[in-house]
């Protein structure tokens, strides 16, 4: 009976570790991958949370940059690491949603690869050129392209991304040819975008904004379905001659698949508190994004249908890969 009782007690405190070592996580330094290069609204947007659960949690989280690919490697790399909530990445619908349906072998499985934790801010792209070019609306740009088919290009954050897709997408739909450049992220195209490396590129407003301000860059029209309220004069691309034209970017936080349901429901509630105060709702929106805590449930669920979407979308503009 005394071994019995002996037992008992060593079961007991073992689950009680158990327990209080799930309770206390965070215990060590959390790393949160940005799958593109500092400088654009990713990895801004990556920060961003990172500072919310650094605050949170009382324990530092650390930024680490991991970009090119169109956010594969940097997705491959969290799906293959320690499920124990302490490497996550902040994702996107392009390797979520978008990679599955345009590439026809990935190296994860977003079904069975990932623990969805929560949906962070959606938003719009802009459609920006540079000013030299002669043209000051979509329809202008578009006739343009039409008598100067090839000449134009437009530079996307990389293959299989929403501006690149939503660049093909404006393609199709217009009947003009443009070269797509790819490169690792939003800083970079723009910065070719301003030197004339490029004529045009789609960029989220938190991005482009100050370059719109300075002159260096000019918006044409927006691609949600819907004007913004920060820029109410700028028409959208449906507005501007392309009926049914939509594209935008979800922003969530993921990590590998078989994290504890504790530690998930944990990082959840964590960030879904941060996004919902209204300082952080004011600093997305000042970037042009929606604050969109979620359920990990209503992610998945979110992520289900942003893949048939995009399908269609790939299906539509004939995208490939260059």
């Amino acid at each position: 009976m005394r071994s019995l009782f002996a037992i008992f007690i060593c079961c007991a405190a073992l689950c009680n570790n158990f327990v209080a070592a799930q309770t206390q996580f965070p215990t060590k330094q959390i790393k949160l991958i940005s799958p593109f290069p500092a400088g654009g609204l990713n990895d801004w947007i990556t920060r961003f949370v990172a500072k919310g659960l650094g605050e949170s949690f009382q324990q530092t989280v650390l930024v680490e940059n991991r970009p090119g690919g169109g956010t594969i490697p940097a997705s491959e790399y969290v799906a293959r690491s320690a499920p124990d909530g302490y490497t996550l990445l902040l994702s996107s619908n392009t390797a979520l949603a978008i990679a599955p349906g345009l590439y026809p072998k990935l190296p994860y499985n977003v079904a069975t690869d990932f623990s969805l934790i929560s949906v962070v801010a959606n938003g719009p792209y802009l459609v920006l050129v540079n000013p030299d070019l002669p043209v000051k609306t979509m329809r202008e740009l578009i006739a343009y392209a039409k008598v100067n088919p090839g000449k134009l290009s437009y530079g996307s954050t990389g293959n299989g991304t929403p501006s690149h897709l939503g660049g093909e997408l404006m393609k199709a739909m217009a009947g003009i040819y443009m070269v797509h450049i790819p490169y690792k992220g939003s800083a970079p195209a723009l910065t070719d975008l301003v030197g004339g490396q490029i004529h045009l590129t789609l960029d989220p407003i938190g991005s482009s904004e100050p370059l719109i301000k300075a002159g260096k860059l000019r918006a044409l029209a927006i691609t949600s379905a819907t004007r913004s309220p920060l820029m109410p004069d700028l028409p959208t691309v449906a507005e501007s001659g392309l009926a049914g034209y939509e594209v935008n970017v979800l922003y969530g936080v993921i990590g590998p698949a078989g994290i504890p349901k504790d530690i998930v429901a944990r990082l959840n509630a964590e960030i879904a508190k941060h996004l919902r105060t209204p300082e952080a709702m004011g600093n997305l929106r000042e970037r042009g994004v929606e604050p969109a805590p979620s359920s990990p449930e209503s992610f998945a669920a979110t992520i289900r249908a942003e893949t048939q979407q995009w399908a269609r979308i790939i299906k539509t503009s004939g995208a490939r890969l260059d």
